[in-house]
């Protein structure tokens, strides 16, 4: 059931985690055009998220030169747990009408926070619907 299922068998795992201060002309260099989402962090911290596609790409243009990754993120995210069951984050997300989850490892000791991975709403849609089966009549 996907709903009972953790976070960390959700999440995506192939998201760049970038401070807040890169410029998005240096995150665009070549190695980053197959990533679709960044955890932007500040002092360490989850700060913001960013959905890469062609749209953001086009808008962007050629002001990408000044504009850095914290000026472009969304702030509309709520912070989960590895372990945290599907229907936890779902929830989080409808209560906070955040646009993603940022997933973080679940040790909870001293040192710096450890991003494990992103969950957003289209990838919630798609996770449901390859988990159904459809049973002919």
């Amino acid at each position: 059931m996907f709903l009972v299922r953790s976070a960390a068998e959700i999440m995506e795992k192939n998201a760049a985690v970038l401070d807040a201060g890169v410029l998005f002309s240096e995150f665009m260099k070549p190695a980053a055009s197959g990533l679709r989402h960044v955890v932007v962090t500040k002092e360490g911290r989850p700060f913001g998220v960013i959905r890469v596609n062609a749209d953001l790409r086009r808008a962007i243009g050629t002001v990408a030169q000044s504009v850095t990754l914290g000026e472009l993120c969304q702030r509309d995210f709520i912070i989960v747990r590895e372990s945290e069951a599907m229907y936890e984050v779902i929830s989080g997300m409808s209560k906070e009408q955040a646009v993603a989850a940022v997933v973080m490892a679940n040790e909870t000791g001293k040192g710096p926070a450890v991003v494990r991975g992103i969950i957003t709403k289209d990838y919630i849609a798609d996770a449901v619907a390859g988990s159904i089966d459809i049973y002919a009549g």
